[in-house]
Order: C-alpha cells, then structure tokens, then sequence
C-alpha cells in the first residue's frame, strides 16, 4: 500500500492511552517506514492523554534499529516504549532486553506482548517448551518486572496453542496450568 493511501483507523476525539504502529518494521504488520509513521504521529499524538511508542518485530536498540531512528525524532512525543518479547524461556535474556530498553529510552516500558513463541511457533510447535519451562520463565519475568520501577505494564500474548496458551485448548473459559499459573503470580 502506497504512504498515500495509508489511513489511521478511526479513533475517538480522545482516548486516554493509545498504542503507536504494531510492528512497522514487519512486512505482515504495520510495515512502516519511520518517516511514514512520523508523518501520522501528530494526528495520533492529539487523540491521546498518554501515546505508546510503536512495538517492534525486531530488536528495539540495535543501532540503526526502527525504532531508535524513530524515537530520534519523536521521543518528545511519546510518553513511553511499547516492546514484544518472543524468544524462549530463558528469563535472565529477557530481563536484559527490557532492561537494555530501559536504558536506551529512559522512559517507562509497556511490555505488551510477551511469552517463549509467537502464535505462528506455536501452532507448528506447540510443546517445544515444557509446561515447567514456560511456568518458571513467566514467574520470574513477570514477578522481576513487578519490581522493576521501569516496566509499568506487561501482558502475556497467548498463543492459543501449546504450553503457553492461557485457555484450554477445549474452551476460551477454562484456564489452562499456564493460565492458572499467570492469575496466582503475585
């Protein structure tokens, strides 16, 4: 689709909390450049009380990155640093990615999707990580970010298959053990 006719979706007047652009730096998502993105942003800066950053597909800090060469130009406008995380079940990896988020953006961040595989992943792989690989890697992220004054919201993405799905795979009422573990982390 040409930057022409490229549209933001209707919003209301106001919206307390807006999230930027999903994935612009990947062709299935929002496949953004940043001087496009940038060119909307205004339009959702004035619809917003607090306006997320967009979430990238791939590496948020690297230099050159998506992201950092949008932040170069719209950091003032942005409240705070949406980020996704899909790469495995070891925690201490994670904790130095958000972190290095952290540091990089000194802004808040809103992990907003987060588990060890992405739906595509799981559907093909839905047991590469045991039920108490994903239980103990989303209890240590999820109770470091709890702690961690930098991360001011999170939310497990359930890939509706395998052992990090949040529902049983009979009923979207029933919790599956991930999703139970997910509701008793304190």
């Amino acid at each position: 689709m040409a930057f022409s006719e490229r549209t933001i979706p209707r919003l209301p007047a106001f919206s307390p909390i807006v999230l930027g652009f999903n994935e612009p730096d990947h062709p299935k998502q929002s496949n953004m450049t940043v001087f496009e993105a940038a060119q909307f942003w205004p339009t959702l800066r004035s619809k917003a009380g607090k306006l997320g950053s967009p979430a990238m597909a791939g590496n948020p800090v690297s230099t050159g990155s998506w992201l950092v060469s949008f932040m170069s130009q719209m950091e003032n406008y942005t409240e705070f640093v949406a980020m996704h995380w899909y790469k495995g079940v070891n925690a201490s990896r994670f904790k130095s990615d958000v972190q290095s988020v952290c540091n990089k953006f000194r802004k808040p961040v809103w992990v907003t999707e987060f588990a060890p595989q992405t739906y595509g992943n799981a559907l093909v792989y839905p047991n590469k990580y045991s039920l108490n690989e994903v239980v103990s890697f989303m209890t240590k992220v999820t109770k470091w970010m709890n702690n961690n004054s930098c991360v001011s919201a999170y939310a497990w993405h359930d890939p509706r298959h395998g052992t990090s799905a949040l529902y049983s795979n009979t009923s979207l009422n029933s919790l599956s053990e991930t999703g139970k573990a997910y509701a008793a982390i304190k």
